[in-house]
């Protein structure tokens, strides 16, 4: 047993974490505030609880995780009911079949050539030790909120995009999802009126709301080229390219209402981008740690790819080439933390009870460095997870809420890595000792400081 730190900041949560289940072992009863939470680290009770999901035992999210969702993204698919979040994800799903993933390809192809020309000023030929270093984050997320973008709203409306527009949504995502990360753990300000009265919360609800904004001007432009009778060049007959074409549908056949379009669309670039780029900056720091697993990939890209990818801009890169990319098949787990409330008592194999009603926190960081089921837990072996896949191993989340757009992200990742890896070599000046991440619904780094040169063939 043990009590919440009361100022345990965003910084510090995975330390914290881990200094809990050291002292008082795999499960944790902790107090915040009078309310009791358990703490999970043990990968078979994990499992135990994905299979209780399924079964309605455990809820898919604890309720001030819904009720902070609603504040970053309105009533979207992150914080639906369990009931409506079936249905509304089974409303998702077509938007991500093989055949739209591949039409977005060229997108993906467009930013993956962009970004590593914008890096060729920090880039040597001979000596990587004369390079400038450079953070690599706001170049990986810029790439792939340019693609997040284009498959959500379309290209026409991109188009139309000023950089400025773009920064500064990124930046109002950033300021709500730190700040409500920060609310988190100050169960003070739970309450709505009083988070919203002071001078934090109000610049998170401007930032929502700049958000939200350009989530409308996109529905009312994409509606005005519907109404006119030209779909900008975006949409598959039978399919759908654009996602906003999908939920205007739905909204035609009375599926969804005005603000869940404005709210599913929210979830959709939000989730899209800033998880995409937290995945490629990681596994580009570790690459650029283990350059023996670098020049693995680099070998296999080149030998399915051939000299022309990345100086080609017509490309012909299809989704059978990306399905040979194995050795990118890098796995990063973002989420350290999984929330959940138990919905009834919840016996554990000691006897020990999980009553109805508890937050209930997956430490999925721990769990994912289980010796039991990770042989040499805490080494970089990508290869561990191209084999039978490990039962406690939850990249993805768990239950119904596994993330819709999986797929997606790991092809935008896989080509925007496929570009860094084959126009540079890479180097970090970041330490293991001092490389750092922050929580902030998922675990960021705070840097990814690279020296970088030109690789020849």
């Amino acid at each position: 047993m043990g009590f919440v730190k009361p100022f345990v900041e965003t910084l510090e949560l995975v330390g914290w974490t881990r200094e809990m289940v050291t002292k008082f072992g795999p499960v944790v009863r902790v107090w915040n505030f009078g309310r009791p939470n358990v703490l999970v680290s043990s990968s078979d009770l994990a499992i135990a609880l994905k299979k209780l999901q399924k079964e309605g035992a455990v809820d898919d999210k604890s309720a001030d995780v819904k009720d902070f969702a609603v504040a970053i993204n309105g009533i979207g698919l992150v914080s639906l009911p369990p009931e409506v979040h079936t249905r509304h994800k089974k409303f998702w799903n077509p938007f991500f079949n093989w055949r739209n993933i591949e039409s977005i390809l060229p997108d993906m192809q467009e930013e993956g050539i962009k970004v590593v020309n914008q890096l060729e000023k920090y880039a040597g030929r001979d000596s990587i030790s004369q390079c400038k270093v450079f953070n690599l984050p706001p170049y990986a997320i810029r790439a792939t909120f340019n693609i997040t973008c284009c498959t959500a709203f379309g290209k026409d409306f991109m188009d139309t995009m000023s950089d400025d527009t773009a920064n500064a949504y990124i930046h109002d995502f950033h300021t709500v999802a730190v700040n409500l990360s920060r609310r988190a753990f100050r169960p003070w300000l739970n309450k709505d009126f009083i988070y919203y009265s002071t001078p934090e919360g109000r610049r998170t609800k401007r930032s929502a709301e700049r958000g939200a904004s350009l989530m409308k001007e996109a529905i009312e432009f994409r509606r005005n080229l519907r109404n006119c009778g030209s779909n900008g060049g975006n949409c598959i007959q039978g399919d759908y390219k654009c996602f906003l074409d999908r939920l205007l549908d739905m909204k035609e056949q009375g599926v969804l209402n005005e603000a869940q379009i404005v709210g599913e669309l929210n979830v959709f670039v939000a989730g899209g981008y800033d998880t995409s780029a937290v995945v490629i900056s990681l596994v580009m720091y570790h690459l650029a740690i283990h350059p023996d697993h670098q020049e693995k990939i680099v070998q296999e890209l080149q030998e399915v790819l051939g000299p022309d990818f990345g100086s080609n801009n017509n490309y012909p890169l299809t989704w059978d080439i990306i399905k040979n990319f194995k050795h990118l098949d890098l796995l990063y787990p973002l989420v350290p933390v999984l929330p959940r409330r138990s919905t009834q008592d919840i016996k554990l194999e000691d006897g020990k009870m999980i009553p109805k009603g508890v937050d209930v926190f997956i430490l999925t960081d721990i769990i994912h460095r289980d010796p039991k089921y990770f042989e040499e837990p805490n080494a970089f072996k990508p290869e561990r997870h191209s084999g039978t896949p490990i039962p406690s191993f939850m990249p993805f989340s768990l239950g119904n809420r596994t993330c819709v757009g999986q797929t997606m992200g790991m092809v935008t990742v896989k080509i925007i890595v496929a570009h860094l890896l084959m126009r540079y070599v890479w180097e970090t000046t970041e330490t293991k000792e001092g490389f750092k991440t922050l929580f902030q619904t998922l675990q960021v780094p705070v840097s990814v400081n690279c020296k970088i040169r030109k690789r020849t063939m």
